[in-house]
């Protein structure tokens, strides 16, 4: 029986958020929740004459403790496998990473308050990696580059430079 905790020899290497980055995530969901609770409170004040008590503080503030926590658990399993076969993994609108053949770039790009690796396909589409990414506050990758220029180095590895007409 194979060890499930063991890791995968084929993996040259594994791109996941960081803790920070999970958390953070976590943080902005809960505090989305939080906000939505805040206002069934309101509303459930207004309705009972304002008679919420206690209750009118907890409610708000325990999704965005639970969103924090969540995120570290749930974030960090996203992310993606580099071997010498291709990147794998989900990126985030679903697709599955092509082998190195069909990657003809690798190259970071700014969308919205974070930077990211985007692989241009030879099929002329561009799909985003999950991971390695760099932002703002609590998105920050003091380590960004380096992963980048990591998978970078991998990538020109396995690549075939072939120039097709």
């Amino acid at each position: 029986m194979p060890d499930r905790l063991a890791p995968d020899p084929s993996i040259l290497v594994s791109y996941r958020p960081t803790a920070s980055q999970a958390i953070g995530r976590g943080l902005y969901f809960g505090a989305l929740c939080a906000a939505l609770a805040v206002v069934v409170v309101a509303s459930a004040s207004l309705v009972l004459g304002g008679a919420v008590g206690p209750l009118a503080v907890l409610v708000p503030l325990t999704p965005f403790v639970v969103g924090g926590v969540a995120g570290l658990l749930v974030c960090r399993r996203n992310g993606v496998d580099v071997d010498d076969h291709g990147v794998h993994g989900n990126t985030p609108d679903g697709t599955e990473i092509q082998p190195w053949p069909r990657i003809i770039d690798l190259r970071t790009e700014r969308r919205g308050g974070r930077t990211g690796v985007t692989a241009y396909l030879d099929t002329g589409s561009a799909v985003r990696l999950s991971a390695p990414y760099d932002g703002r506050l609590l998105a920050r990758d003091p380590g960004f580059e380096h992963k980048y220029f990591t998978l970078r180095q991998i990538w020109e590895t396995h690549r075939s430079w072939n120039i097709s007409t």
